[in-house]
Order: C-alpha cells, then structure tokens, then sequence
C-alpha cells in the first residue's frame, strides 16, 4: 500500500487526540485532499482546517493546499507559532 504520512501539531493534535497517522496514497492527491479525509475522520479539527492560519508543510517545506503529493510524503499541519 503507497502512503502518506500525515503529522499533526499543537492544538489541532489535542483536538483529535493522536499526533500522526498513515492516509493511503491516491494519484493527483493534494494537501488539500489530505485535509477533508482528516476533517472526515476527525470533525473536531473541521472549523480549524477550514482556515488559512493552519500552516502546511510537505517534507519539512512550507506548501499551500493544492500541492501534489508523492507516495513517500510527509505532510504536516500546523497553527502558527506566537510568542513573545
């Protein structure tokens, strides 16, 4: 089975409970995509998902939501960090 291994950071983490899980891979598969089946399986991370703060990162590189992934990716969601 060809995979996607999808991290999950910080507030949107504790809203579902669980930091990472593996999505079966499908051809012309977007971060966007990837963000309806996590919002599908977790409905408490919807509202959350559905804005642009939520930062994307695939393989460690800030992305936007309609890039392509690869078998092999690493996607990851996460709030921006503030601080002072």
């Amino acid at each position: 089975m060809m995979v996607i291994k999808v991290k999950i950071f910080s507030t949107l983490a504790e809203k579902v409970g669980i930091r990472e899980m593996d999505i079966e891979y499908k051809p012309k598969m977007t971060v966007r995509d990837i963000a309806k089946i996590l919002a599908s399986k977790y409905p408490k991370i919807l509202e959350l998902l559905d804005t642009e703060e939520i930062l994307t990162a695939v393989n460690h590189r800030y992305t936007s939501p309609d890039t392509e992934v690869k078998d092999g990716d690493e996607v990851a969601f996460m709030p921006p960090v503030s601080g002072g």
